[in-house]
């Protein structure tokens, strides 16, 4: 079993180690990025 050292996003950090993550619905890191973040409120706003 592999303890995670990190939140999930594209990497996540094991034994100090740093490792590829495509087995969330995050991957692309995109989840976090500032101009996404604003889109979702923009379109919660108007709709």
């Amino acid at each position: 079993m592999n303890i995670l050292n990190s939140g999930v996003g594209n990497f996540v950090m094991s034994e100090g180690r740093k490792y590829s993550y495509f087995g969330g619905n995050n991957y692309l890191g995109l989840a976090n990025h500032p101009e996404v973040k604003a889109a979702a409120i923009r379109a919660i706003e108007k709709y």
